[in-house]
């Protein structure tokens, strides 16, 4: 689509004698946004008809459409060379990611790279997602790209964050829901067939659901009296317009885990036989959707299909590319033409290992690393060191997203802090090593206390850094590996002769903190098992005593 726009501006501009050196297309909820980059002597003309060109492609458009016009930047004479992190466009590059680090329905990414599993064509689906990860691995991101796709297919949405609602009761929680839902389609039959009965049942569901909502108290009774008449008024709208509708949850995890399953199983039912698609984010280890006694929620693989948005470190050079070429796009927005003008190499490593894989961990920490390389009055470019101080400081702002997160569950927070104390403990006391192993047979046996775990993992605390390392001497026996999060050792937290994973370009290093030997470098498959089978191994009992808590 965006190629079609791209060649109607440089044709409509060509025919107005206006030779156009580059376009792009910037999509919002409610706005089309087409940046027109000409060179100086064509500036001029193109403001000229800019006016003009806007209002041909405005005509018969579903969205608001706005034509900019910009200078386009010469890379060979106009842009300075970079002087490193005194230079002002690496304040512009803070600021921008300041400005653009977290998505939402009003605030798309900068520039949308699609992520390493290819998600986007998955989820625009005609079908029931749930959308996982931890924070930060885009999940919003990929919900508003895929808003914007589906809505120039000419599919209809609604939108909700439960962030806002986490404080609301279930019931009028589900109220908003369907009221956002259903005034979707009261918008669209409205322009379509204003005259129609479906539109009459649509607007006295409207004014049912409004009263319920304002009422000053209600019950689940009373609430799901409205189940059959949403899902009727979907099913009768939906077909006579010819539409799917696409309902976008944000933040599932913002409401208690225990009613998380009796939410979903209400939604469902509303969309049952209908034209309408569920796409539900969530951190995944702070999720509830199926309950099975009685059978409750969501059921994945019938009623709707899991999409992980997780990466590991388990191929540094897939990842290195796709949060390279995130980097790269936002350096390119502010002037900086390569990262490498103002981040070193090994720097670059250390923020892969510091991030976790997180998106956006890695420009937060990226940002942050600048800020840290100012105080050396000689700085250039931002070093390892850099890095390190930035990931130190990130330990007190991950704690207090912890606390964010876990809000909607009464006591996981203490928990949560708990079964850190007790990883920190084992990693930098016990077996002084940042990286551990856990068995496949005791996350199968302990399941209560890998959940704790799970949390952990989950608010980047801990990573995983390999799926899968087998035994070396014991056939069928496996164990997941796990590095625990950098901001939890380094800076002035730095343990000297702690055993630590590190990253050199795209090979796996495992050495010591401030001595020299020890080091072994895992350049192929064979050896980085190898490597992993001499993790130190952590037992889940460890968390019996917090399994009851939270």
């Amino acid at each position: 689509m965006d190629q079609q726009v791209e060649k109607r501006v440089t044709d409509l501009f060509a025919g107005r004698d206006v030779i156009v050196q580059n376009v792009q297309v910037r999509e919002y909820p409610e706005e089309t946004n087409i940046l027109v980059f000409v060179d100086d002597k064509n500036y001029a003309a193109a403001i000229d008809v800019a006016e003009e060109i806007e209002e041909q492609m405005r005509h018969g458009a579903s969205l608001e459409l706005l034509l900019v016009v910009r200078k386009m930047r010469s890379t060979a004479v106009h842009v300075e060379p970079m002087t490193g992190v005194f230079d002002s466009r690496s304040s512009e590059f803070q600021r921008l990611i300041a400005a653009r680090n977290r998505v939402s329905d009003v605030q798309p990414s900068l520039s949308y790279v699609r992520d390493l599993g290819g998600s986007l064509s998955a989820v625009s689906a005609q079908r029931h997602h749930l959308v996982l990860g931890r924070r930060g691995v885009g999940k919003s991101t990929l919900l508003v790209e895929t808003r914007r796709t589906v809505e120039l297919d000419g599919a209809l949405t609604a939108w909700v964050n439960l962030q806002t609602l986490r404080r609301e009761p279930p019931a009028r929680i589900f109220l908003r829901i369907a009221r956002d839902m259903v005034t979707s389609l009261a918008v669209s039959l409205q322009k379509s067939i204003p005259s129609s009965a479906v539109v009459v049942d649509v607007n006295n569901l409207l004014d049912r659901l409004a009263v319920l909502i304002r009422a000053d108290s209600i019950d689940d009774e009373t609430a799901q009296r409205t189940i059959p008449d949403i899902q009727y008024v979907l099913r009768r709208g939906l077909s006579a317009l010819g539409s799917d509708l696409y309902i976008f949850v944000d933040d599932f995890h913002c409401i208690p885990r225990d009613q998380q399953p009796e939410i979903l199983d209400i939604l469902h039912s509303c969309v049952r036989d209908c034209r309408a698609w569920l796409k539900i984010a969530s951190i995944k280890n702070l999720t509830r959707w199926f309950r099975s006694s009685p059978p409750t929620g969501l059921q994945t693989g019938q009623d709707a299909d899991i999409i992980d948005l997780d990466v590991t470190l388990q191929e540094p050079e897939k990842l290195r590319g796709y949060l390279s070429d995130i980097l790269t796009r936002y350096c390119i927005e502010v002037g900086i033409q390569r990262p490498s003008t103002l981040f070193r190499n090994e720097a670059i490593d250390r923020l892969l290992l510091a991030s976790g894989g997180v998106p956006r961990d890695f420009l937060v920490l990226a940002s942050a690393s600048v800020g840290r390389s100012r105080e050396r009055s000689k700085a250039k470019v931002v070093g390892v060191q850099d890095v390190n101080k930035a990931a130190g400081d990130a330990a007190d702002v991950k704690i207090q997203e912890l606390e964010d997160d876990v809000a909607a569950n009464r006591g996981l927070a203490s928990r949560t802090h708990k079964a850190l104390h007790v990883i920190r403990n084992f990693c930098l006391n016990e077996v002084a090593a940042s990286y551990f192993s856990i068995d496949f047979l005791d996350k199968e046996q302990s399941p209560r206390q890998y959940q704790v775990f799970g949390d952990l993992l989950d608010l980047r605390l801990v990573h995983l850094i390999h799926s899968s390392v087998s035994a070396a001497h014991e056939a069928g026996r496996k164990s997941e590996i796990f590095m625990l999060d950098l901001s939890q050792y380094t800076g002035a937290r730095l343990k000297q002769g702690l055993q630590v994973v590190d990253l050199e370009k795209d090979k796996i290093v495992a050495r010591r903190t401030r001595k020299n030997e020890g080091r072994r470098v895992a350049a192929d498959p064979r050896s980085v098992i190898a490597l992993f089978r001499l993790a130190p191994q952590f037992n889940l009992d460890r968390f019996s005593h917090l399994v009851d808590t939270g």
